[in-house]
């Protein structure tokens, strides 16, 4: 039997998706209120309410489970948000991590973020060996993200069996409309103007698919960054907008026009999605490699234009 937290959100749900599909025996928690995506619920999966931050109660779920898909986690760039996401991403992994070395014998599938990952050299691809260093610049959702993983490192360390994995922003179709949904949205709605940034990009699917490889195989003590490509952000948009039949962005901003803006929408509105770690992403260029992963899992990557079709497709897989 394996159990995935987060089986409701964006990852969780495709991971348990394809764990049914090879047949896995599925024990999955959910929050309370927490509504089952559709292409779950006629699936055998057995699912349970279960507070994550309790030792006891985990322990008693995670009994009889060889494997742990920790895909829970809180997803904002809001300021307001941080008590949440220490809570959520640090509080609840540092649980799991010693529920699981207590329990002994379960193989813990982390996911963490390339947010958590450094910055390269100039003229090189960010891997795997970047060492994350703190700025004052960085996001909450940044640090918790690097904070979760130090708790399955140290449970590495005391003995767990654990990986741990570093997508790129994960592209999919999302029936709660969420996530990477909100670019087709920006785009339907007649987005204007682009930033001159660069990210890696990948399919929920390969994400999942890459996961559950790496648990077959029994690999552990290891980190993987999973990303298919490197895109502007001009690419994603316009490639989007060639998909919807609809006029792309054309207008390249500036930063300082960009801080500008932020500063008056912020007076008004503290919880507008764009604020001053969205503006810094939107400017950064960063490439990552995928070598790592595709040593060990050969993939044929889903095509961002795939991607993009299958969101708008409304096609999970």
């Amino acid at each position: 039997m394996v159990f995935v937290t987060g089986a409701t959100g964006f990852l969780g749900s495709y991971v348990c998706l394809y764990l049914s599909q090879k047949g896995y025996t599925i024990k999955a928690s959910k929050r309370k209120h927490s509504k089952i995506p559709s292409f779950l619920q006629n699936l055998p999966i057995q699912w349970v309410d279960v507070d994550l931050l309790d030792f006891f109660a985990l322990k008693d779920e995670l009994e009889g489970c060889e494997a742990i898909f920790h895909c829970a986690a809180v997803v904002s760039f809001l300021d307001n948000d941080k008590k949440s996401m220490w809570q959520n991403n640090v509080d609840l992994t540092s649980n799991i991590v010693n529920v699981a070395l207590d329990l002994g014998n379960i193989h813990l599938i982390h996911v963490s973020s390339i947010a958590a990952v450094g910055e390269a050299k100039p003229g090189k691809l960010i891997d795997e060996n970047c060492r994350w260093v703190h700025k004052k610049s960085d996001s909450d959702y940044a640090i918790t993200k690097f904070e979760a993983e130090r708790e399955v490192w140290r449970g590495i360390h005391e003995g767990l069996k654990a990986v741990i994995v570093n997508p790129s922003v994960i592209l999919g179709y999302d029936e709660r409309n969420q996530g990477s949904m909100a670019f087709l949205d920006q785009v339907k709605n007649g987005l204007r103007f682009y930033t001159p940034g660069m990210n890696g990009f990948v399919d929920v699917n390969d994400v999942s698919k890459c996961m559950i490889s790496l648990y077959e195989q029994g690999i552990h003590s290891e980190r993987f960054v999973i990303s298919a490509g490197n895109h502007s952000f001009k690419k994603l948009l316009d490639t989007i907008a060639h998909k919807m039949n609809t006029k792309a962005p054309s207008i390249l901003v500036s930063k300082w026009m960009m801080k500008m803006a932020v500063m008056f929408i912020q007076l008004f509105n503290k919880k507008h999605p764009l604020n001053r770690h969205t503006l810094s992403a939107g400017f950064n260029k960063s490439e990552y490699s995928n070598k790592k992963i595709l040593d060990v899992v050969p993939t044929n990557f889903i095509a961002l234009e795939t991607s993009i079709e299958n969101m708008l497709n409304k096609k999970i897989n």
